[in-house]
């Protein structure tokens, strides 16, 4: 496996076609528009291919394809790369790779600005004032599986991985600890763009980083100035503006 710095693209090269045919066959679907064409007389192919006839394919198709080979024939040892595959792969693909290797303790954004002495401190109010226990607000801490997501992104997938948590699991909590985690532990400079399906979502993330109300996790100033949301209407907001 090579790759192009001019097209950005990696190239596989099989020593015979039966193999290269099997890959590109593997990432291969339907060309659902193939009937459309012909009806009007055009000719259409009946697959689209990710990998192209000369073994070219984007970037993001690169772990599939591993994966593939992986489970197919069993390891990646008859996967010989380039040097400048394997430095493309870690500067770009993978860039927390070299800072990840080994674990450090995951850090809670609500304790580090402070956000969870407030609470306490209100929570110690609302008892005096007796209210009952289970109706006062708790600083903020990790859920499990919160915790778990953010290992795993930083550890295991080194900056890369999809999560899927239900409504109300805590994603924005989630998302800022991670966020925080690398600029914290990793390099203070980095920048973060976070796309969302519509602008609703911005605002939830802009009140939750606000600081007002018991529910809000007040995220550090220095998290802010990294971070910009856009919608999926490409209007965007920086958060802190």
């Amino acid at each position: 496996m090579t790759f192009d710095p001019t097209t950005k693209n990696f190239r596989i090269i099989c020593r015979n076609s039966a193999a290269f045919d099997e890959i590109r066959n593997a990432f291969r679907v339907k060309n659902d528009a193939a009937f459309f064409s012909e009806r009007y007389g055009f000719k259409a192919a009946e697959f689209l291919f990710a990998i192209n006839k000369f073994g070219f394919f984007s970037p993001g198709l690169l772990f599939d394809i591993l994966h593939w080979m992986k489970d197919t024939y069993g390891s990646l040892k008859p996967l010989a790369m380039s040097e400048k595959c394997k430095k493309y792969i870690d500067d770009y693909l993978l860039p927390l790779k070299s800072c990840c290797l080994k674990e450090f303790a995951i850090s809670n954004i609500s304790e580090d600005s402070g956000r969870n002495n407030e609470l306490r401190h209100l929570r110690e109010k609302q008892l005096l004032q007796g209210m009952p226990e289970k109706e006062c607000v708790s600083p903020f801490a990790y859920r499990w599986y919160q915790e778990e997501a953010i290992k795993k992104f930083l550890f295991v997938g080194y900056g890369k991985g999809v999560i899927e948590v239900p409504t109300a699991g805590g994603k924005s909590f989630i998302i800022a600890n991670f966020i925080w985690n690398v600029l914290k532990n990793i390099n203070r400079n980095y920048k973060t763009l976070i796309l969302v399906p519509n602008t609703s979502f911005i605002r939830l993330f802009i009140f939750a980083r606000s600081g007002s109300g018991p529910s809000a996790v007040k995220y550090p100033a220095h998290l802010l100035r990294r971070v910009i949301l856009v919608a999926r209407s490409l209007q965007s907001v920086t958060i802190n503006s």
